[in-house]
């Protein structure tokens, strides 16, 4: 019997989304807090970073809505591409491109299912967009109430990600359950998440990371979502706001603000921390 299984947003998500609590250390609230500093907007930017790897393994999903679109192009908001999928008797197949008339291809999920093991796996390739050069596998097998499995992936010179999952499945077909990213960047930096994966569809993720901050970011099914990072870093904590594409704003505990496109703050750090300050408001 093929299964097709549901992977967890990892990495995120809820539009009725609530406020969080995270990390290791206090500082201050909306007003009256304490200012970031270079090394603050230096570790905001880089648990923000980490987000913007691990959550593309909510593209490689093989359920979901992607399923019901019958071969029409899709446009994937975590991988900023537009893409199909094939079923064929025994695979999986969906196809990546940069454009919406799908003439500029992009890289490709190729996903063999093996009926007698219940179990799916392949290989996954991205060659164009903001994850480019990103190659890995995925794999899942079918379990008593559910199924469990992983994603392995990188990107040269970027990051690595390994992810987890164990998901439950209910008698009306909803998958619930738990999932893990470890995240590695280049630059030595670490993320450690995990998910909640509840049954209308939205995510809650818990994260610590290499710099003493954890945070709590509540994510929709659209990938939209608010989160708080805390840590002992002055100007926190943050508060986190951001919309399907990982566009968003960052509030530290002072009201000073900054903004993000792509998971990535906008700038240098010095350029940042410039420009917040500027932003900062008025008593």
């Amino acid at each position: 019997m093929r299964v097709w299984l549901r992977i967890s947003k990892v990495c995120i998500v809820s539009m009725v989304m609530v406020a969080l609590i995270g990390c290791g250390g206090g500082g201050g609230n909306a007003s009256g807090g304490s200012a970031p500093t270079s090394k603050t907007l230096s570790d905001v930017a880089s648990h923000l970073f980490g987000y913007g790897q691990s959550i593309v393994s909510t593209s490689f999903s093989v359920h979901g809505p992607k399923m019901q679109s019958h071969g029409v192009a899709f446009f994937d908001s975590a991988l900023g591409l537009w893409a199909t999928v094939r079923l064929g008797s025994s695979d999986f197949y969906e196809a990546l491109y940069e454009d919406e008339s799908t003439t500029v291809p992009a890289g490709d999920l190729n996903y063999a299912t093996v009926d007698i093991t219940q179990s799916q796996s392949g290989s996954i390739s991205v060659t164009l967009g903001r994850c480019a050069g990103l190659t890995g596998t995925f794999n899942q097998a079918l379990q008593p109430n559910g199924y469990n499995g992983n994603i392995n992936y990188s990107i040269p010179n970027v990051s690595s990600v390994v992810s987890t999952f164990t998901l439950n499945l209910s008698g009306s077909g909803v998958l619930t359950g738990t999932s893990t990213n470890a995240v590695a960047l280049q630059s030595g930096y670490t993320q450690n998440e995990k998910i909640v994966n509840n049954a209308d569809g939205s995510l809650t993720v818990t994260t610590s990371d290499g710099n003493s901050c954890q945070s709590v970011f509540n994510f929709a099914a659209d990938l939209s979502g608010t989160g708080k990072i805390t840590g002992s870093d002055p100007g926190l904590p943050a508060v986190v706001s951001w919309n399907s594409t990982g566009v968003g704003s960052v509030t530290y505990a002072d009201g000073t603000a900054g903004s993000f496109s792509a998971w990535q703050l906008a700038g240098s750090t010095a350029g940042i921390f410039r420009g917040a300050k500027s932003a900062r408001r008025a008593p």
